[in-house]
């Protein structure tokens, strides 16, 4: 789950920079769709990366 929340995490970065392209040549509709889009997958991967982490970390107590 980790690794999955990494690969989201990148995925939203990624889409943000071309979120801030879109809006810097007029594409205010196309920017718009593709910011909720980056908070969407920001926030999935926030939580897998978080539950992967808080997984990994109560597996090597045991």
């Amino acid at each position: 789950m980790k690794n999955a929340g990494i690969v989201f995490l990148v995925f939203a970065a990624l889409n943000l920079i071309v979120a801030i392209i879109a809006s810097a040549n007029g594409a205010a509709s196309a920017a718009g769709s593709k910011f909720s889009a980056t908070l969407l997958l920001g926030a999935i991967g926030g939580l897998l990366y978080y539950f992967g982490s808080k997984k990994d970390k109560s597996d090597k107590d045991m």
